[in-house]
This record gives C-alpha cells, structure tokens and sequence, in this order.
C-alpha cells in the first residue's frame, strides 16, 4: 500500500515518478527469473511487476510465478497473480494445487491458498471446495475464503454479509482482507458501499485501502459520492490520492464537479495542489470539462487547465483539437514570456506528453522547432516533437 508521511508537491511528485520510470533499464528475462528465484520479497514483487507490465510470457519466467502462486503471501502474491493474469498464462494446474492445499491442517496455509484462489479469474472452478471454509473457525481464513466465493458468485448475499461483517473486527489483518475481498463484488450493493465510504471518510491505511476498492467498483459506488467528494479537500494528501481515482471513476456524476476544483486553482496554495491532484487522479473523466474550460476560460483559467492535461499524458489525448488551436506561429521577435506565451510553453509541453495521438500537430511543431536555438519555444518545440515521434514508432 503506497503511504507517504509529507506531500511535497504534484509537479514534482509526478516527475520524480516519471524519471524514475524513464531512467530504469529493462530486465533480460534471465535477470528477472533470478530475481523470482534468488531475490527477497521486495526483489521478487518488483520483478513480477516488470513481468506484469512489460507482459512476458516467456516460458521459464511464467514456470516460476506459477510455482510462486503455491508459496508466497502479501504483496508478492498480488504481483504474482497480476503477472500471470496478464500474460495469459493458463493457471489450471496451479489452481488444481491451490485447491489441495485448502485441505491443509493449518489455518494459515488453508487461508493462504484460499486468497491465492481468489486472486485467480479463472478458479471458479474450486468453488464447492472453498465453500466449507467459509463455516471455519478461524476467522482469517473464513474471510479469506469469502474473498474468493464472493469473487466466483458463489452465495453473493452472504458472502458480502460475512466481508461487511468483518470490516469491524478487532484484527487489523482481517479488516483490510475484507476491504479488499469487496472489490471483486459483480453487482451493486450499498450495504457494501455504505460501509466502504465510512471507512474511507477515517482515512489512515484502511481509508486509502477502502478508496481503492471504491475505485475498482466504479459507478456501482455512486452513493459515495459525497464522502469521497470530501475526501478531495483532505489534508493528507495520500488520503487525496487515494480518494481521486475512486471519485473520478463514478464518471459523468463526479465530471460535474471539474469546474469547482479548477476554481480552487485559482489561487496558488495548499487547495492548489489538492486540487490539481484530485483532477489528475479522477484521470479521463475529467478531460472533457478541461477542455471546455480551456477552450472557454480566461487566460489563468486555460493556463489551470492546460497544466492539468500536462500532468494526464496519453489520457488527454481528446483534447489534441483544441491544443493544436493555441500552438503559436513560429516567429524570432518574441522574446519575452507573458501569460499568453507561458500558456502555450505548456500547451507544446502538454502535446509532447500526449504523444502519438499528438501526430496531427507535428507540422506544427516542426516549424518551431526548425527557429534557431534560444529563439522563444525552439526548444520545447523541440522535445515536443521527438517524444511524439518516438511514441508513434
């Protein structure tokens, strides 16, 4: 779970983020399997991750995080079960494993491989299995089990009684099991969303960890609105990001309220960076108001605007039309930034983000980037035109 103890800005969040992600080498799949195999905990999450994203499905990288499906807990499990989801890896006789495994004499082992089964799509078929130790003693592994029931439809009333339930138990373990466990709901249900929302308003670990299941509900969580709405205006700044996604994936309903945080960006300040973070976490559901406002506001207005589909890249790419509208027409007697000028620096940097669906302004662009070195957005222009360039290849 990503906490952090400060915030120390979006911009520069969001940029360490960036370079990090540029500056780190791809991984040989040789690498990456000795990392599965010969790493700690935090080597072999990470490597599963980079397996995950980049999507390999190579034979001897897929073996390891098939037999890593029968051992590991935590967040390493997470990563393993993503990695082998996204490569298409066919899971049926590790799921035939995980299932054995349910008969264990321990509770820890049998509630580990039921949470391993409920991190598999595919394992509905270990249901009637799973199902006994919904009735378990131990209440670890009766919640366990009812992550993964709840997640193969099995018995869909009860096992969210049971996830609702354990929201209020005294393990702390158990609680974010259940936060968790809630995601995988297949319809509404505002018992479940109700008692997300409250915890989600008490912030701390289980109130980011609740904002994102509410995130992977989406419009099924529309009741929260209210309360995540709230949680934009939060102090902590974690909480916010958190809150963000989760209130920018209700869609159309929370879109609305895109021109009241672009308000609070009037004024540079804490509500600023609130603000400006909330927008970019709520991701494409937010674009259409911005482009509108780009498109309509005043200079500081479009300024606000623009900066936060800056921050968006690829997800802003519906707004490529208007943008393409404000490049400036490549001339050697600007020397001097105004507000104008400033705006349309971030209306070429914001393209350049964009990348390939940023192609139709390349002509553009390429004029400017031709001026001389130092002339006013020569350079920007410049960069601009190799990051599309290099998207599109």
């Amino acid at each position: 779970m990503r906490l952090a103890a400060i915030f120390l800005g979006l911009a520069a969040l969001l940029a360490s983020t960036a370079a990090a992600g540029e500056e780190r080498a791809e991984r040989s799949v040789t690498e990456l399997v000795k990392a599965l195999k010969e790493g700690d905990e935090k080597a072999r999450t990470e490597a599963a991750r980079e397996i995950a994203e980049r999507k390999i499905k190579a034979g001897r990288a897929t073996y390891v995080l098939r037999k890593m499906m029968l051992t590991e807990s935590g967040g390493a499990l997470l990563a393993t079960a993503d990695a082998l989801e996204k490569t298409g890896t066919n899971m049926a006789k590790t799921v035939k494993e995980l299932t054995a495994q349910l008969a264990g004499s321990e509770p820890a082992a049998r509630a580990r491989a039921a949470w391993a089964l409920s991190l598999i799509p595919s394992a509905g078929s270990a249901a009637s299995s799973i199902a006994p130790l919904a009735e378990d003693t131990d209440d670890w592994v009766r919640v366990s089990a009812a992550c993964a029931l709840l997640r193969f439809g099995h018995e869909y009333d009860r096992m969210v009684q049971l996830l609702v339930g354990a929201l209020g138990h005294a393990e702390a373990r158990v609680r974010c099991r259940a936060i968790h466990g809630l995601r995988y709901l297949p319809g509404v249900s505002e018992l479940a969303v109700s008692a997300l929302a409250t915890i989600a308003a008490k912030g701390g670990e289980e109130g980011v960890r609740a904002c994102l299941t509410l995130a992977e509900l989406g419009p099924r969580a529309l009741s929260a609105l209210p309360t995540l709405r709230s949680l934009l205006e939060s102090d902590d700044m974690v909480l916010v990001m958190a809150a963000a996604p989760a209130f920018g994936s209700l869609g159309p309903e929370a879109a609305k309220h895109v021109p009241e945080l672009l308000d609070r960006m009037m004024i540079i300040g804490p509500d600023y960076a609130k603000a400006s973070l909330a927008l970019v976490g709520m991701g494409e559901t937010a674009v259409p108001a911005l482009i509108h406002a780009f498109e309509e506001g005043d200079i500081i207005r479009q300024t606000r605007a623009v900066s936060v589909l800056e921050l968006l890249g690829p997800l802003a790419a519906p707004a490529v039309p208007a943008l393409m509208r404000e490049i400036p027409i490549a001339k050697s007697r600007w020397k001097v930034y105004d507000d104008q000028r400033s705006m349309q620096a971030i209306v070429i940097r914001t393209l350049g983000k964009i990348g390939k669906a940023a192609r139709p302004a390349l002509p553009a662009l390429e004029k400017l980037a031709k001026m001389k070195p130092g002339e006013m957005f020569q350079l920007a222009a410049q960069h601009a035109v190799w990051s599309i360039r290099a998207a599109d290849r």
